[in-house]
């Protein structure tokens, strides 16, 4: 609803990204003011349209990704109240969440897949991620919060990969005068969104904000999971600012920090359900096969 209001509230702009009045969104035009001719004012109107598309196009799409993710995040609505007694017609329902529309995976299937599936690693990385996010909710709304996700998952995409990768990324880290990236002082002139990068400090990376506390006791993935999709859908809240959809660079920052969040936990659990279901459905046809 919301991105049809404001689809409605520009109606130069068509659902196929391509402006009324001029290209693709965002395109730099292939002409310059001397080459265009004419009079200076329409030259200049012409060179402001890319640049309007491109300001519609980072309103409507701002909302649609967190409205999107949150979707992912929170769970799913109640079950309907139970059918009339007197009606066969409506059977009561087990459950409602199904996976592909086919499958209802039960606590027992579920318990199989964490114990057979899930590696011990990810519920540590998963617990990393979700207490190192929690941090991020005390920020303001706005770029202050997207650039410290930005910063957050470059040094979470660091620590967990592996030797080679870590050096290549060494290299480029910037220094640090102390061993809390936070307390350095601001060059005069510097770009926050030029800011998202690794520090080190000596010969190691040291962390802005990935928090990576030693665990003393086995973490329950479960648990730790849905703390995770709790802290995102808080933190997608923070994200549908004006002052994101009006810088160009935040706005991007955005984008690559919602990818690599698909990549990272969306994408992963979405293919581990959908194989987990896909059996359960192949075993069901070959009990029916069995049976008849």
């Amino acid at each position: 609803r919301i991105c049809a209001a404001l689809e409605l509230s520009f109606p130069g702009t068509r659902d196929d990204g391509v402006s009324r009045r001029g290209g693709e969104r965002g395109d730099a035009p292939a002409e310059s003011a001397d080459e265009i001719g004419g009079n200076g004012a329409e030259a200049e109107e012409q060179f402001r349209v890319p640049a309007q598309a491109a300001h519609r196009r980072r309103i409507l799409v701002t909302p649609r990704i967190c409205l999107r993710r949150k979707r992912n995040w929170e769970p799913p609505p109640p079950p309907p109240p139970p059918p009339l007694r007197g009606n066969p017609e409506l059977p009561p329902l087990a459950s409602t969440s199904s996976r592909l529309n086919a499958v209802l995976i039960g606590e027992a299937e579920l318990c199989d897949y964490v114990r057979d599936v899930v590696p011990e690693l990810r519920t540590t990385r998963f617990f990393y991620l979700a207490l190192s996010l929690g941090k991020l909710l005390d920020m303001p709304a706005g770029a202050v919060t997207v650039e410290a996700l930005w910063q957050l998952i470059q040094e979470y995409e660091y620590h967990f990969a592996n030797s080679a990768m870590q050096m290549v990324r060494y290299t480029t880290a910037r220094n640090s005068e102390c061993v809390y990236p936070q307390l350095n002082p601001r060059e005069e002139g510097e770009d926050e969104a030029a800011k998202a990068n690794l520090y080190r400090f000596g010969n190691e990376v040291v962390y802005l904000h990935l928090q990576t506390p030693h665990v003393a006791f086995e973490l329950d993935y479960r648990e730790v999971l849905f703390s995770l999709c709790d802290v995102l859908s808080l933190l997608y809240n923070k994200f549908v600012d004006e002052e994101i959809w009006q810088n160009s660079a935040v706005f991007d920052m955005l984008v690559k920090a919602d990818s690599r969040i698909k990549h990272h936990v969306i994408n992963l659990l979405a293919k581990e359900l959908t194989d987990l279901s896909t059996q359960i459905l192949r075993n069901e046809f070959s009990a029916l096969r069995a049976a008849n």
